[in-house]
């Protein structure tokens, strides 16, 4: 393997490391603020084609509630509702 083929995947591994703790952090920090308010439920909404977001909603333990609202942008799309009960 060539070495700047290397670097660049210990680069973009360490990139997506990063990203995966920081979403992780902002999750963690999310949900205990909204608990330390005595919050039974934590919802949050995500687009329906954003299967990235969902995803990441999912490793952090929330679930889809089966709620779907209207998308602010156009009222033809829609969000779906992911909620993390205590």
């Amino acid at each position: 393997m060539e070495r700047g083929v290397r670097a660049a995947e210990q680069q973009t591994f360490a990139k997506l490391t990063y990203k995966a703790r920081l979403i992780k952090a902002m999750f963690d920090a999310g949900v205990s603020w909204a608990w330390g308010r005595g919050a039974e439920r934590v919802r949050l909404l995500v687009h329906e084609d954003n299967e990235r977001a969902q995803g990441a909603y999912r490793k952090a333990g929330f679930r889809p509630s089966g709620v779907r609202v209207p998308f602010v942008k156009d009222a033809a799309q829609n969000e779906l509702e992911f909620v993390l009960d205590r």
